[in-house]
């Protein structure tokens, strides 16, 4: 049975959810603690170059969602279904660790 999705984006920001997940609720501090130094250490670097003040913490705010975005996906991974391919990923990383044998220094 497949969950509603905008019912379960409604749990997701129910604040009782957040209570009970310190992980989200810190990660959303810091990104946005992040946000507000990023704006005050580039506001004049940026208004001096671009015009705009808000040019850096705008890229940062898209790298802010992006990053949710990644983040949402992951932590809503089933990690008992991944256990079951964990020995391809095991080998796709010891293959792809081959070619540093053969690396010109």
């Amino acid at each position: 049975m497949k969950k509603n999705p905008s019912a379960y984006l409604r749990s997701l920001f129910n604040p009782h959810y957040l209570k009970n997940n310190p992980l989200i609720l810190s990660v959303l501090f810091l990104l946005f603690v992040g946000l507000y130094f990023v704006f005050n250490a580039t506001v004049i670097t940026s208004l001096e170059t671009y015009g705009s003040p808000y040019r850096f913490a705008i890229f940062h705010f898209f790298w802010i969602l992006i990053g949710l975005g990644f983040f949402y996906f992951f932590f809503n991974i089933n990690l008992f279904k991944l256990r079951k391919i964990t020995i391809i990923f095991y080998i796709i990383s010891l293959l792809t660790l081959i070619p540093l044998f053969f690396a010109i220094s």
